[in-house]
């Protein structure tokens, strides 16, 4: 009997938003209002979108970061989403008083967008869990790089732990480039990688190499270039976010 093969865990970190998508000719002038052809909502960010990517194709994800006020309704629409997704939000933290990033996006009939994304300034003050929690059962680390103000003490502690298990397996650890908002490239850490930028969807030897394009539809049409891995079907990334 084949073994089965066993699913990467990815810790996706960042801010998740919640899209209000419109259909439209063309973006209206100054003053100017116009009907949309079609209204649709949708959960975006950069993580997020990387986290249901990486659950369609087949891994195991996990968001991590900061949301609005427990009450309000972008927060409750997200998780359910997450829920829908299968995607593990244990790790995202409610900021009580603050508002959950909210986009109108607006889509012209080429598919170009437009967008109008409000961010609360607090959410940048959270305080993540505990780094061995969030990392006891992690095989990598996808980060949004405006995130680096709350997320380099866990990529810090990600690679030091990287950096131990090399050393009691007797290998050579690599140093890891430093996490930062400029980061723009993903870094091996011994049994961990940390990527940044924000949309490398796929972690590379975790679900394969083989470059392919997929089909976006929904809200946002055109193609995009994914890591996907030859023994996953290609998924259905309906509803995402445009890169």
């Amino acid at each position: 009997m084949t073994k089965a093969a066993k699913q990467p865990r990815v810790l996706c970190v960042g801010i998740p938003v919640r899209d209000l998508t419109f259909r439209i000719e063309a973006v209206p002038d100054r003053g100017n209002k116009i009907p949309a052809s079609a209204y649709g909502e949708i959960c975006g960010g950069n993580a997020l979108n990387a986290a249901i990517g990486i659950a369609r194709l087949g891994g195991k994800a996990r968001m991590c970061g900061p949301m609005g006020d427990a009450e309000e309704a972008a927060s409750r629409f997200i998780f359910d989403k997450l829920a829908e997704e299968g995607i593990d939000s244990s790790g995202l933290i409610h900021m009580p008083g603050l508002v959950t990033p909210i986009s109108a996006v607006l889509v012209d009939t080429s598919g170009e967008r437009t967008i109008v994304t409000f961010r609360d300034p607090g959410l940048w003050k959270v305080t993540l869990q505990d780094a061995d929690a969030l990392l006891s059962d992690c095989d990598a680390i996808l980060t949004e790089s405006r995130c680096a103000s709350f997320v380099t003490p866990l990529c810090a502690a990600a690679a030091q732990r990287s950096a131990s298990a090399q050393r009691a397996a007797g290998s050579v650890a690599t140093t890891p480039a430093a996490c930062s908002a400029s980061s723009k490239s993903s870094v091996a850490a011994g049994e961990l990688t940390l990527i940044s930028p924000v949309l490398a969807l796929i972690v590379k030897g975790l679900l394969g190499v083989p470059l392919a394009m997929l089909k976006l539809s929904g809200p946002f049409s055109g193609s995009v270039a994914w890591t996907v891995p030859t023994t996953v079907p290609t998924a259905d990334f309906s509803g995402m976010e445009k890169v």
